[in-house]
């Protein structure tokens, strides 16, 4: 370390001046590939942090709280100043001899040369990016996909949480609206939402090195603290109105009355009308002056404990709410794509053989040690086109499916349907779907046909026409007739309802 304070400033402001030049060289350079420009990101990053460590310490040496600074400037300033320079010339030669030649933690820029100290500086910045097995599933996907396995086994663990497979877990986990309100005020979900948010928060910090995420936050807490409304503890009526516990009773239903009471802490038990005599009791009341046995086991009238609830269950669901719409902003703001990725990502792992997983496998460890290869080759598929001459279905990577897949679906086989204009469809399955479709329906409806079971696979219009009529045919002679109904007397005669009612009128049976 330098022995003179006004050496260690130099220096600080000499390292400063090498982050910003070398910081500004790697925002310039803008490299194409995904992992690369990642890289360069992560570097500025650490640069900044860097930077910002420097100017702390500058900060701290010209704020001279103990006095060295000023006491080395009074010094320097005395009349034998040439013969102070070279004492001091000396002392910093003598530090440095001791230090081995390094007084900071880069080297002099008397010492090195110029590449010698941007060698030096990216070798301590050297950007540190790790990823979880899921999120780093090759080259290629680097980072891309959100590892969330372990945090959707807490979320489906939490009492009352709804039961969903993984896959719908990556569609709704930000989306807090579908969620119960009973659900929300669980500590464990508290503490999931929690972990949920310091997840992304620091997945996000890797892959977006340069947000300015403290800016970020700062204004979206703004935000919030200014929508937020918080559940107002007191009864959300005017009780003034009402004259007696029979009149609130007609006029709230069991469950308000309950709400209201377990808000002010107090027994929400009994039929409906103890509730309105008990909420009634309160009006133009304190919770202080009202008895004792009135409150719930878990409040007391004394200390109050009624209202602290109250404030804690406010301020818990006031952080549950912030939580929230930090881990939403995430979510559709920063790590959209991300989201995306993942999802599609899963499917398709579930879709995947064992096979097929592996030579995934091998292939991006191929690409792993030629990158730039690997690179070069994937922006000259992109600018051929796809050789496709049997026209074959493309799959979710943008290339046409195997064809042994193609043949095993029956996709090579083409079904046409009148009624839906002619319309040709691919392959059996999407065939026998399109029958319960809105457009073949609509088509059936073009021709006057209600749509019914019975004219499942009937695609040609004259065929449809003609099953209509004979349905319609079929359902007259069903359809039930009053003057055709028969009845029998005690001989065991049979007649029709009109000969029958003739008969009776007459007294003849």
């Amino acid at each position: 370390m330098a022995s003179s304070v006004l050496e260690l400033t130099r220096t600080y402001h000499e390292d400063v001046e090498r982050a910003v030049k070398l910081a500004t060289k790697l925002l310039k350079e803008k490299p194409k590939s995904y992992l690369p420009k990642l890289e360069t990101e992560q570097r500025v990053r650490n640069l900044v942090e860097f930077i910002q460590d420097r100017y702390q310490k500058l900060l701290r040496l010209y704020e001279d709280e103990d006095g060295t600074r000023a006491a080395e400037i009074e010094y320097l300033e005395q009349p034998e100043r040439l013969s102070l320079f070279y004492e001091r010339l000396r002392e910093i030669k003598e530090s440095y001899r001791k230090s081995g030649g390094r007084g900071n933690e880069l080297e002099s820029s008397s010492t090195l040369t110029a590449k010698k100290q941007e060698e030096e500086l990216l070798a301590l910045t050297e950007p540190k990016l790790v990823f979880s097995g899921e999120e780093n599933y090759g080259y290629f996907a680097f980072g891309r996909y959100l590892d969330l396995s372990s945090l959707y086994e807490a979320f489906v663990n939490i009492k009352g949480a709804p039961e969903v497979d993984y896959i719908d877990y990556l569609s709704t986990f930000y989306k807090f609206e579908f969620f119960s309100k009973s659900l929300k005020n669980k500590k464990a979900y508290q503490t999931y939402l929690s972990s949920l948010l310091s997840y992304l928060e620091d997945f996000g910090r890797k892959l977006r090195p340069l947000r300015d995420e403290r800016a970020e936050r700062d204004s979206l807490e703004v935000q919030f603290e200014q929508q937020w409304k918080p559940e107002v503890s007191e009864p959300t009526i005017n009780l003034d109105k009402f004259n007696s516990a029979s009149e609130l009773e007609a006029n709230m239903s069991p469950e308000e009355m309950k709400q209201i009471l377990l808000s002010m802490g107090l027994k929400c038990g009994g039929t409906p009308s103890e509730r309105a005599k008990r909420l009634f009791e309160t009006k133009n009341k304190e919770l202080s002056s009202l008895p004792a046995s009135m409150f719930s086991r878990k409040y007391s009238r004394n200390s109050g404990n009624g209202d602290q609830k109250t404030t804690s269950e406010s301020a818990n669901r006031k952080e549950v709410a912030k939580m929230e719409m930090l881990i939403q902003y995430l979510c559709e703001e920063i790590l959209a794509d991300e989201v995306a990725n993942t999802k599609t990502y899963v499917e398709k792992k579930l879709s995947q053989s064992y096979t097929e997983i592996e030579a995934e496998r091998i292939s991006e460890e191929q690409a792993l040690q030629n990158p730039e290869e690997e690179s070069e080759e994937e922006g000259e598929e992109e600018e051929k086109p796809i050789y496709n001459p049997k026209n074959i279905p493309l799959g979710w990577d943008g290339k046409p499916i195997p064809y042994w897949l193609y043949k095993l679906y029956g996709l090579n086989l083409e079904y046409s349907c009148e009624i839906c204009g002619n319309e040709n469809y691919r392959g059996p399955r999407a065939f026998e779907r399109h029958f319960t479709e809105a457009k073949h329906i609509q088509g059936l409806r073009f021709l006057g046909i209600q749509y019914s079971r019975h004219f499942y696979m009937v695609t040609g219009i004259e065929d449809a026409l003609r099953l209509d009529a004979k349905l319609k045919n079929q359902m007259e002679l069903e359809r039930f007739r009053p003057e055709e109904e028969e009845f029998e007397d005690a001989q065991g005669n049979v007649f029709n309802r009109r000969t029958y009612e003739d008969l009776r009128r007459q007294g003849l049976i």
